[in-house]
Formats: structure tokens, C-alpha cells, sequence
């Protein structure tokens, strides 16, 4: 069964100190869908997830998937700082975290994407970062906190030279070395909380140093110093060793003049000469006569050329071996600077270039290939992982540099394992760091663990520098902690590529020792595959050091299923699986079936117990074969246990079992809307008892009603991991419907229920509801909620058709009142209910549009009037609108054709939401949305929105699965806009209206905003505090679907010969019916004998007196006019003027301009009600029950007036005046 487990990150802080990673089924239920998690220690936040083939999440929902997996306050955001595409065809996107737009420094992550899919995540995101958000001194006043922190004494912006040096730099008149704040968000590691700072680059000249300072925004502290140049250790005596003879490119300048400048390399490679000076601004170029450079003289301008060439090999190293276009992969220009300062036994990386100190009297210049491959290192992590240069990070900082520099020197010459040998003395030995006084074990012998040297950066990448070592070349021998290893090398370009892609995809800028292994390990497994040597080399390379584990080859074979026993078959089986390292698989069913489908579906179609076998084969990796015995069970035994369906619904009507979510005893899944159904046959009601629950609070949820359909009673909306009404919920009607909805986002555990149904033992006790009882629409949905287990029923809607269905549809065509009777049955008996005048139909009457005609092929133009807007049609059915209005010119035309007309009345507009932004709030430039529910169809015209700007805003509306259903640009102003949308949004639940950078209010927010009948705004789209915020759209304007009449044809006649006038009549005295029947037919003129007329091809005429009348038809066609004269005689016409005076029967008010009401008095033997107009067309026809004495009735549909009620049944009838008047 389904375990109660929350995905709520709060999950993590139980877990402690236990493992920090988690596979297969375990990773899925802390992170749905993932099949790698891993957990900082510390945060106790995912810091690592990769999710399951076919489970990645789509790239464009990252943002918010983000927001709701962390819990991200608001102001939070992410920032991309860059992207790169590998040889694997994954593109990795580094990005920062902000808080209000504000950098956070420690909150970087890489997102790892393939064909737009997530397919795995790292790095940390702090949420209550978000706090940090006050400041209480300026930024002059943080500035000066900043210099008395580094106390120079003279600063590189107080220096002419220096200030002309970087704008010719950066090429920008206006850059400087003044340093300018920006601000950012750091963590205080004394009181462990995040601070809003100010960050300066400080750059002093004397005594030199270069640091990013942060200031404390608040008091002044000084929180962090991020030292940005990275240099080597300084030294004491050592012998002088070169490259010898290479070949370099130089810049010609002149036919005798050579300087050491190339363009051919990215952006160039430039080296420059400083004269033992100190400002970069005073640096000339290196020349020569011939561009055979071997200025060997007193200044030892020979080593310019080591430097010159060490970059060149550095930049042609990272392309030809890693794809890179310098350190930025941009073309980055690489420029050194040669002779720096006197006796400056130091080279390092100042954040934009390379600088070389001459050394001393024992020591020489320090140019070795070795070292400048290491310098520039420093800026490819810079713009990279921007490693901390603080402890372990800075630690690594300096490993990788030691790495790539050595990695460089194996490149361009012979290399070695030493750094700095060349200067005559060894800095560092990655073959044996211990010889140098460096560490080779984590946390083990020469390990430093003080403040000095940023942390001991320098001592302690040892340990990472013999990591690489053994990775690459191989070892053996016992670490510090008595581990005994044993590594097979894999060369150093194998290594290399491990390590670089691990730096360059995966670490930021807080990665730690731990992290560099993790990584090292997936980009081996990425490069070389699963149970490679480079994988195990990285393993136990690892493990010599004291990082880790030794290496532990093999396949491992596992899978599960959400279902194991069913009670019937045929039973559809969804394997999961969760084997590690395999490449092909092979499943056997245990009932003669098998597949090679990585997760298959099996269909089993007999009872039984079936064993089920998984053998996976792993390549190299070897294989694994796991068979779990009678794992599948069909036994009628068996509870029944069903899914919830994964799309659509489903029906359930046994008695007992067991219900799940759709995902079964996994998660449910993203972006589902599905109903389920429990109806057993004959039951009385049915209880659902539930031992687990969890859905996302606020996005996700479950509703339940009491009957078969959404249209019963609403139970209850349940999301959160309460059981719904305490465990137990209960549908009296015998049935008992479950619909889910969950958005795309994060998912929970869901749910399990097991089900019990009453069969009822007494007659059924009928019940039913309607959509809409006053429709001008004509068409009402009927839902059954008769208790104790009907099995049939039978509808009567009033207007003589019946229908046997459970839950009809029936359409209306004529306006009235109409009592609707249903009658329920079980095998115990039946009960009847009926509502009287329960469904009013009010359509809008047709309009008035007589037929037109012509004489050979042309355009003609169609008349119609009504008391609405005139929509014209080509059919019946078409939903395309030809024109609007009452005239409407057809095309040219060469034989005749029929149109169709309808009158449609616009529904009045109301307000709802928010009316104005009143109350606390600012403008946002970030996505968000309201949440509502439509109870029926709504057209949404316009909404109120504030910007601080004027321009163009996206407005986006999507249905409860985040499908985009409609979207709008607007134009704003700044200040207040009224926008029209004209959106029309179906009945349903959970619609999103988005935007951004609108005003916004946090606080004074009142949940809901509802409008009865029409829309309830539920809350907002926030991940933390979702009622504590309104988004963006105010005062909406919104009106129902507008009021539509039937539709009229009216013909467009085209003749080629003149009409034969024909018609005939049916006598209903005092009512005649009339229809032209001419040849050639054409525009119709009737005139009825009694000083009436008409212009319609089938009118309908009432006689108010007795009579013989000469009824004449004139018909013109365009080609000619012909005429028909019958007779018709009408006796029943006697009294009809004052019938009103004469008839017991009594209508008031009359006149009237609305409701009206008719008092049978003793004439209750009437079965049918008519109204007619003056000119005898039939508006409103209805059955009524003999046992009503009156009937109330309204006239808002009638145009002012005379008409003509007929009280009617099969052997007599009456008619009674009524005097309709204009509404006031």
C-alpha cells in the first residue's frame, strides 16, 4: 500500500545526517519522477536531481517547477549567466538566484537540457535568502567600510595612467577603477543569516591586492573578502629552466618591426612589457627587427616570448582538446604583462589579465608554460564555476588550475608532474604533494585547517592534484586513513576531459570536496559510459584520497508496479523500472509473455499467480537477473483495486475495493483533469475510507461529488495531507464521483481509498437538478440524484418528449414554462417527483426576414429586423458569421440560395475581483496569475490593470492543465488601463489569468472574490503565501454568453422566367396556415382578406371575426409578378375581440410589461397554453397540469403590443387578450 510521505521540502529536515543520496523509488518519493537526488548535508536541500527517462520536465516551466519545489518566496528569481552546448548534444545553463532583482551570492545552479527537456539539475537555491532585503547606511558610507578593510595606500583609480589603461582596455571612455557598489546577497557565517550588501571591486596598487569586498547594507561589517588574484606561493632559491626554441605568431607592424601581439587566436594574444613598473598604463609592447625573437639581454626580455607562447599553447589546448574559444568561450582576449615590479617573485590573475613577476636574484621569471596555463585556468573557473577562493572551493580553485596548467604543459612539450620547475624551484608535486609539504588525503597529514592563505587554498589542492595524478597515471599504496588503494591510470587526456567537464558543467562557486567527486563520477559515467575504466579510475582515484568509496562495478536489476493484485482479469500491468547501468532488457511474465521494452505494459487474461523475471544486461557493466515469485496475483479473492484513469474517466460499479489516484502507488502525475466514477448497480450509497492522502496544497486537489457526474452536489475540494472529512466520506444517492486535477508542476503521494456500497432494499426516493432552469438558450443538462439505488428512469421535460437516460441533455425550441417530471426505479418500486414551471425558456424571438428575389444571377440585398443584434449565417449549423446587421448583401449569385438568420442578445455586464489596486503593494516584473472558477460560460471583456510604464503587456489565459486557451497584447499607459480581452472561458475550475510587470497587492487581500452565478477568483499564483497576494487584474467586467433566437431561412431567389403564384392553406380556424408553393418563386405579398398582411413565405394569420375572406398571394420574382386569390372561411372567430370581457378566466396584470399571472378559476380541464401575436405566429407553446388553478408566466420576452393566449385541449379551447406594454 501507498505510505503517507509529504514532498514538501520539510521532509528533508527529518532525514538529518543519513545518506545524502537516493536512487530509484526512494529519489521519486522525495522529487516525483526522479531517479537521482542527492541532499546537502547542511541546507537539507536537493542540491542534485535527475530525473527518469521519460520523466523530464519541460524546459519552458523550469522557472516556476523551481519556485514550487523550494518554496521561493515572491522576489525571488533566477538569472541566466551563461550556456554552453557539449559534444553530447546537451546544452547547460548556469544561472544565479535573486532576490528583488538582487544577486544572491552563494545561490548558482546548472540546468542539464536536451530537445527542450530538464534532464537533470544542480547546484543550491536558498529560499530564506529572500529576507535579506533592508539597508540602512549609503553607499559612500559602505564604500569607505570597504577601504578601511584593505587600507592601501594608493589605489589604482588614484593613478592617471592606470584610469587611461582601462579605458583603452575595456575600450569605453567612461570605465574606471573607482569602485562602483553593486548590491548583493550574502550569508553572515557568524549568525548564519543572509544580508543584503554592498559588493566592491576593490583594487589597490600599493602594497597590490585585488577583492570583491561585501559590506553589510546595514551596519557596515565586513562579511565576505573574495580575493581575485590567484597566485602562485612565493618561493626561494631555484635554477632557471626554458622551453628551448617554438614557434610563436607575432604582430607585423613594419617590414623591420615585429611586436609580440597575434589576432588569429579568439580575440588575440597580446604581451606587453612593464619595465618593472606597477601601472599597467605604462606598459609598451615587445618589438623586434626580424621576428626571430631571442632578446636575451640584461632585462631578460627573453622570457616575453615563454609568456607569449604559454598562451598561445594555453588557448590551443582548451580548443583542440576541450571545444573551447578561450576562457569564455567567446574568444576572451588573452593579454599578458611581462616584468612586473622588482624582485616580484609572484605571477597571478587579476580578474582580466595575466602578470608576471621577474623573480629575484635565485629565482627567475615565472613564465613556465606550466604556470600560464594555471593563470589563465583561474579565469576559466572565473567564468565557470567562480569557485570561492576560500577553503575547499578555493581550494579546488587552485587544484584545477594545477591540473589544466600541467595538463597544458603535457600539450606543448615534455611535460611533468611538478609545478614550477621550471623557475628552479617546485612549487607544488601532484605526483607526491606530501614532498612539498601538501596533503594527499583529505582531512589527513599537512591538511590545513586555519584562516591563513584564504583557508590553506594552496596547501590543501593537494589533495585534488593527486586525485588527478592517480587518475591519470595510476598508483598504489595506503592514505592517511589506512585505506590501501589500488588505481589503473587512464592517461591524461582521459582525466583531463573528466575534470574539465566536471568544472566547466557542473561545480559553482560553493562546491566542495564531496561535490568534485559526485560530479567527477557522473561526467566519467557521461563521457565513457557505466562501469568504464575511466568511471572506476575516477572512483578509486577518489577513494586514495580519502573522498568516497572504492569503486563497485556491476548491474543491478530491479523494478515494481502499483498494483500487484487484481481481482478479475483482464488486468493491465504497468512495470516500473529501476535497474542501474543496464543497456538491453529482457522481461518474462510468467505467463508465456515477454518484452524488451525498457518500463512495458503487460496485459495478463487468466486467473492465476504469475512469477515475474527481469534480466538486465549491462555491457561491460555485466548483467543481473531479478525474478519476484507470484509478484502478480488475479484472483477473485482479491480486492478489487483500480486507478483512477490517466486521461478521460471511468466507471467502477462493484460494490467493495480499493481506489488510487492515477499514479497508482507512485505519485500522481502532472497535468491531469480525471473522473472516476463509483455506481454500483441497486446501491442505497457508497462510503469512501481513506488511509493516505497528499496533494499539493493550493495547485493541486481532489473533488468529490455525491452522484455520477460533476453536475451533483459538491462534497468537498480537498488538497493538503489532512484526510478528507476526517477519513470517511459518504454519498447517499448510491453513487459517488472523484475528479483530480493536478497543474505541471510538483506532485504528491495522492491517494488510497477503499470503497463499500449500500444496496438499497426500498423503492427509490427521485431526485434530480438542472444546469439552468432559465436558459435562453434552450439547451438543459438533467442530473439524477434519486437515492436507494435506482436501476431506470424515465424523463418527461413538459413538452411531450420523454427520454430513459440517466443523466439527458434535452434542447428546448420553444419558449414557456415546462414542468419536468422524473420517475425512478429499482426492483423494489418507483417514486415520482415533478417541478412544476421548473425549466423557463425565455430565446429571443426569431427575427422578422421575408425571402428576396432576382432576375438572372447578380447581388441582392436581405432585409431582417428583431429587437437584438442580426447574426447572418450559409446553414443551420454553421458557427462561421457572414455579416452582422439587419442588411446583408450576398455575393454575386447564379442560382438561388438559402441563408440563415438569428437575433442575438448581449447578456448585461457586472463587475468582479478586485475593484481597485487600494491597499499595500509595488509593480512586479515577474509571471504571475489569479486562480478561478467559472460556474458557467462567461465571456470576460475587460479587467483594470496599473503599470509603472507605458508599453505593450502579454495577458495569458489557461485552463486548469496550464494549456494557453487564449492570449492577448495590450497596450498600457503608465498609470491606470482598461483592457478588453473579450475571452470566452467554459464553465470549470482552476483557470490562470497571467501577466507581469503590472502593480501587484501583498497585503490586504481577501480571498475569494466571487460573483454569484458568474466566478469565484480563488487566489493568486504565489508558491509561498498564495492568499497573500493579488495579481495584477482588477474590477473585471464579465457577462454570460448572450441570449440566441432559433434561426430563420431566408431565400436569396434567382429566376430566369417570370413566377406562377401558388399557395396552400390549413384551416385551423380561427388560425390559418399559409405556404407559397410557386413556380419560380420570389419575394412574398399576402394579403388575408380582413385588412392585413404579410412579406413572409409562411405566414400564420389569425381571424377575429367570422367569415368568407379572398386570400391573395402576389409573388415577384425580379422576372415578373404573378398573383393567386383563394378563399377561406372562419366561424370560430365569434367573441374573440372580447373574449378577455366574457371569460371567467382572469389575467393580471393585464396590461403588463413582465410577470403576469392567469387564474383558471373553475376551467381546470386545460392542458395546453399558447401565445400568439396580433398576426397569428405561434411564440410560446406549453403543457400544463390539469391540477393547476393558476399559472404564472412573463412577458419580458414580448415586444409591446396586442397578443392572443389560447387555453387549449383536444375538444375545446378559449382565448383571452393580452396587453403588453414597454418595460419602464
Amino acid at each position: 500500500m501507498k505510505q503517507l510521505l509529504l514532498l514538501s521540502l520539510s521532509i528533508f529536515l527529518w532525514m538529518g545526517l543519513i545518506a545524502q543520496e537516493y536512487y530509484g523509488i526512494e529519489a521519486d518519493k522525495l522529487i516525483s519522477g526522479a531517479s537521482n537526488v542527492r541532499i546537502d548535508q547542511k541546507s537539507k536541500l536537493p542540491t542534485y536531481i535527475e530525473f527518469r527517462q521519460g520523466k523530464e520536465i519541460e524546459f519552458s516551466i523550469l522557472d516556476t517547477w523551481l519556485k514550487r519545489i523550494y518554496k521561493m518566496p515572491e522576489n525571488c528569481a533566477f538569472v541566466e549567466m551563461n550556456r554552453q552546448t557539449d559534444q553530447l548534444g546537451f546544452t547547460h545553463i548556469r544561472y544565479r538566484q535573486t532576490v528583488n532583482n538582487v544577486m544572491v551570492r552563494d545561490a548558482m545552479f546548472m540546468a542539464h537540457i536536451k530537445n527542450n527537456k530538464v534532464h537533470s539539475i544542480n547546484g543550491l537555491l536558498i529560499p530564506n535568502a529572500a529576507s535579506a532585503t533592508t539597508k540602512s547606511i549609503t553607499e559612500a558610507q559602505a564604500l569607505q567600510f570597504a577601504l578601511n578593510k584593505v587600507n592601501a595606500k594608493v589605489y589604482k583609480w588614484e593613478l592617471p595612467e592606470e584610469e587611461a589603461w582601462i579605458k583603452s582596455y575595456k575600450e569605453d571612455p567612461k570605465a574606471t577603477f573607482y569602485p562602483k557598489a553593486e548590491m548583493s546577497v550574502i550569508k553572515n557565517k557568524k549568525s548564519n543569516q543572509y544580508r543584503l550588501t554592498y559588493k566592491f571591486d576593490i583594487y589597490a596598487h600599493k602594497p597590490m591586492s585585488r577583492a570583491d569586498i561585501y559590506v553589510d547594507a546595514q551596519n557596515g561589517d565586513i562579511l565576505f573578502v573574495n580575493d581575485k588574484i590567484h597566485h602562485t606561493d612565493s618561493i626561494g632559491t631555484a635554477n632557471t629552466k626554458y622551453s628551448g626554441v617554438k614557434t610563436i605568431t607575432a604582430d607585423y607592424v613594419s617590414p623591420n618591426s615585429f611586436r609580440l601581439r597575434e589576432s588569429g587566436r579568439g580575440n588575440g594574444i597580446e604581451t606587453y612589457d612593464m619595465n618593472n613598473g606597477t601601472s599597467y598604463g605604462s606598459a609598451v609592447d615587445f618589438t623586434d627587427s626580424n621576428n626571430v625573437w631571442n632578446n636575451y639581454n640584461a632585462n631578460k626580455d627573453e622570457v616575453a616570448t615563454d609568456a607569449h607562447w604559454g598562451m598561445e599553447m594555453t588557448y590551443d589546448y582548451y580548443l583542440n582538446k576541450h571545444n573551447r574559444n578561450s576562457i569564455d568561450g567567446n574568444g576572451f582576449a588573452l593579454k599578458g604583462y611581462v616584468h612586473y615590479d622588482n624582485n616580484y617573485v609572484n605571477a597571478y590573475w587579476n580578474g582580466q589579465v595575466m602578470t608576471f613577476g621577474d623573480g629575484n636574484s635565485s629565482v627567475d621569471p615565472l613564465v613556465p608554460i606550466d604556470i600560464v596555463g594555471h593563470e589563465i585556468t583561474h579565469g576559466l573557473t572565473s567564468n565557470t564555476a567562480d569557485l570561492d577562493y576560500q577553503d575547499e572551493s578555493g581550494a579546488m580553485n587552485e587544484a584545477y588550475s594545477d591540473i589544466f596548467g600541467t595538463a597544458i604543459e603535457h600539450y606543448g612539450k615534455t611535460g611533468n608532474w611538478t609545478m614550477g620547475e621550471d623557475i628552479n624551484f617546485i612549487i607544488r608535486n601532484m605526483a607526491d604533494p606530501k614532498s612539498m609539504g601538501d596533503p594527499d588525503t583529505y582531512l589527513g597529514t599537512n591538511y590545513y585547517l586555519g584562516s591563513a592563505d584564504n583557508g590553506g587554498v594552496h596547501t590543501n589542492s593537494g589533495v585534488l592534484n593527486y586525485w588527478f595524478y592517480l587518475t591519470s597515471e595510476g598508483g598504489t599504496g595506503v592514505n592517511d586513513n589506512l585505506d590501501t588503494f589500488n588505481v589503473v591510470g587512464v592517461g591524461i587526456d582521459t582525466a583531463a576531459a573528466i575534470a574539465f567537464r566536471t568544472l566547466t558543467v557542473y561545480l559553482t562557486n560553493t562546491s566542495q570536496y564531496a561535490d568534485a567527486r559526485f560530479y567527477s563520477i557522473k561526467s566519467a559515467i557521461e563521457l565513457y559510459g557505466p562501469c568504464s575504466s575511466p568511471v572506476e579510475a575516477v572512483t578509486n582515484a577518489f577513494y586514495a584520497v580519502g573522498i568516497g568509496g572504492k569503486y563497485v562495478d556491476g548491474v543491478h536489476a530491479d523494478f515494481t508496479t502499483a498494483i500487484t493484485e487484481y481481482c478479475a482479469p483482464p488486468a493491465s500491468v504497468e512495470f516500473v523500472n529501476l535497474s542501474s547501468n543496464g543497456i538491453n532488457y529482457q522481461w518474462l511474465f510468467g505467463d508465456g509473455g515477454n518484452s524488451t521494452q525498457y518500463q512495458p505494459t503487460h496485459t495478463y487474461n487468466n486467473y492465476g499467480s504469475y512469477n515475474v523475471t527481469l534480466i538486465v544486461d549491462g555491457g561491460s557493466c555485466g548483467s543481473d537477473t531479478l525474478t519476484k515469485s507470484e509478484y502478480i496475483s488475479i484472483d477473485s479473492q482479491n480486492p478489487c483495486i483500480v486507478n483512477m484513469p490517466s486521461t478521460g474517466s471511468s466507471t467502477i460499479t462493484s460494490c467493495t475495493g480499493y481506489l488510487y489516484d492515477e499514479g497508482g502507488n507512485g505519485n500522481y502525475s502532472n497535468g491531469t483533469n480525471v473522473k472516476t466514477t463509483i455506481a454500483p448497480v441497486g446501491a442505497s450509497s457508497v462510503s469512501l475510507t481513506f488511509t493516505s492522502f497528499g496533494y499539493e496544497s493550493g495547485y493541486d486537489y481532489l473533488k468529490i461529488y455525491d452522484g455520477t457526474s460533476t453536475s451533483a452536489p459538491l462534497i468537498g475540494t480537498y488538497d493538503g495531507s489532512q484526510l478528507p472529512n476526517g477519513g470517511t466520506v459518504t454519498a447517499n444517492s448510491g453513487a459517488i464521483t472523484l475528479q483530480q486535477f493536478t497543474d505541471n508542476m510538483i506532485t504528491d503521494i495522492g491517494f488510497v481509498a477503499s470503497w463499500q456500497c449500500v444496496v438499497a432494499t426500498v423503492p427509490p426516493v427521485s431526485s434530480f437538478t438542472a444546469d439552468d432552469t432559465v436558459s435562453c438558450v434552450g439547451l438543459i443538462n438533467f442530473t439524477d440524484n434519486s437515492t436507494n439505488g435506482p436501476t431506470s428512469w424515465l424523463w418527461e421535460f413538459g413538452d411531450g418528449t420523454t427520454s430513459t437516460q440517466k443523466n439527458p441533455s434535452h434542447t428546448y425550441t420553444s419558449n414557456g414554462y415546462y414542468d419536468v417530471k422524473l420517475t425512478a426505479t429499482n426492483a423494489y418500486g418507483n417514486n415520482t417527483i415533478v417541478k412544476s414551471a421548473y425549466i423557463h425558456i425565455n430565446k429571443p424571438l426569431a427575427p422578422y426576414a421575408p425571402n428576396k428575389a432576382r432576375c438572372n444571377s447578380g447581388s441582392m440585398q436581405l432585409h431582417a429586423s428583431a429587437n437584438g443584434l442580426v447574426k447572418w449565417y450559409s446553414s443551420a449549423t454553421s458557427q462561421t458569421v457572414l455579416d452582422t446587421g439587419m442588411t446583408f448583401t450576398t455575393p454575386n449569385l447564379s442560382q438561388s440560395t438559402s441563408y440563415w438568420v438569428e437575433n442575438e442578445i448581449a447578456s448585461p455586464m457586472v463587475n468582479a475581483g478586485k475593484a481597485t489596486k487600494a491597499g499595500p503593494g509595488s509593480y512586479l516584473n515577474a509571471q504571475q496569475s489569479l486562480i478561478f472558477d467559472v460556474y458557467k460560460t462567461l465571456i470576460l471583456d475587460s479587467v483594470t490593470v496599473y503599470a509603472s510604464s507605458a508599453g505593450s503587456r502579454i495577458i495569458t489565459l489557461r485552463n486548469s492543465a496550464g494549456t494557453v486557451i487564449a492570449t492577448k497584447t495590450v497596450n498600457v499607459i503608465a498609470g491606470e488601463t482598461q483592457v478588453y480581452l473579450g475571452f470566452t472561458i467554459p464553465a470549470g475550475t482552476d483557470y490562470s489569468l497571467g501577466g507581469k510587470n503590472m502593480f501587484r497587492n501583498n497585503a490586504g487581500v481577501n480571498y475569494p472574490y466571487t460573483m454569484s452565478g458568474y466566478l469565484s477568483i480563488k487566489r493568486s499564483s504565489a508558491s509561498s503565501n498564495p492568499l497573500g497576494y493579488y495579481y495584477y487584474f482588477y474590477d473585471w467586467k464579465v457577462r454570460k454568453a448572450p441570449c440566441v433566437s432559433n434561426r430563420v431561412e431566408v431565400h436569396a431567389y434567382i429566376n430566369n422566367a417570370a413566377p406562377t403564384a401558388d399557395f396552400i392553406l390549413t384551416n385551423n380556424d380561427p388560425y390559418v396556415d399559409f405556404s407559397d408553393m410557386s413556380t419560380n418563386p420570389g419575394a412574398s405579398s399576402w394579403d388575408f382578406g380582413d385588412g392585413q398582411g404579410s412579406t413572409l413565405g409562411q405566414p400564420t394569420h389569425l381571424y377575429l371575426q367570422n367569415g368568407t375572406y379572398s386570400v391573395t398571394l402576389t409573388v415577384n420574382n425580379g422576372c415578373g409578378t404573378d398573383s393567386k386569390t383563394k378563399s377561406v372561411t372562419i366561424g370560430s372567430a365569434t367573441g374573440i375581440d372580447n373574449a378577455s370581457e366574457k371569460s371567467t378566466i382572469k389575467v393580471y396584470p393585464n396590461p403588463t410589461s413582465g410577470k403576469f399571472t392567469i387564474d383558471l378559476g373553475d376551467h381546470l380541464n386545460y392542458t395546453m397554453i399558447s401565445v400568439y401575436d396580433f398576426m397569428g405566429k405561434l411564440l410560446i407553446q406549453k403543457q400544463i397540469d390539469s391540477t393547476f388553478k393558476t399559472i404564472n408566466m412573463n412577458a419580458n420576452q414580448l415586444s409591446s403590443g396586442m397578443y392572443f393566449i389560447r387555453l387549449s385541449n383536444d375538444n375545446q379551447f378559449e382565448d383571452i387578450k393580452l396587453m403588453v406594454t414597454p418595460n419602464k
